[in-house]
């Protein structure tokens, strides 16, 4: 069992007090992928994927790839975000 703090993603606050290594091990998955794929693109693809548009990346940032957002698509699901 761990502790996790709290975790902001995608516009939204969580807080878990005590989980399985199975859970954790989603939100290290969350995390790394948040941070290798750069916060603001991968907040922004977040909240397209649950159906809310919030503008435009600032250059030089752009979009995620296709398989990107696959990847992100599958671990939301895997935390139950509802999807539309």
């Amino acid at each position: 069992m761990y502790i996790l703090p709290l975790v902001e993603f995608p516009g939204m606050l969580f807080y878990t007090n005590i989980c399985t290594t199975k859970e954790f091990s989603s939100w290290i998955n969350l995390l790394k992928f948040t941070v290798t794929k750069i916060l603001p693109r991968t907040l922004k693809s977040g909240l397209e994927i649950q159906g809310q548009n919030r503008g435009y990346l600032r250059s030089p940032l752009q979009s995620l790839s296709e398989s990107d957002l696959a990847e992100l698509e599958q671990i939301l699901k895997a935390f139950r975000f509802d999807l539309i």
